[in-house]
């Protein structure tokens, strides 16, 4: 009855899906442990990844701003700053 039909697409989504949801959800994790540098790690991670959705870019970045209170480095060296 499924012959024929291209069902590999549609998991590929969830995939991709799934994992934006798991690191999302690792994010809140760090940061709720005060965890700011795996924070900043989770976030440049999702976002060079390509995992959220553009829809979620000002959310992210948004949930960044307790990095940015604490001064944490996001791993760029101090002289550049």
């Amino acid at each position: 009855m499924l012959d024929g039909l291209d069902l590999e697409a549609p998991l590929c989504n969830f995939k991709h899906r799934l994992m934006f949801v798991t690191q999302y959800a690792e994010l809140h994790r760090h940061l709720a442990r005060m965890d700011y540098a795996a924070a900043a790690k989770s976030i440049v991670s999702i976002l060079s990844e390509g995992l959220a959705p553009r829809s979620w870019y000002a959310i992210i970045l948004t949930d960044s701003i307790p990095l940015i209170r604490s001064g944490a480095s996001f791993g760029i060296p101090d002289y550049i700053s």
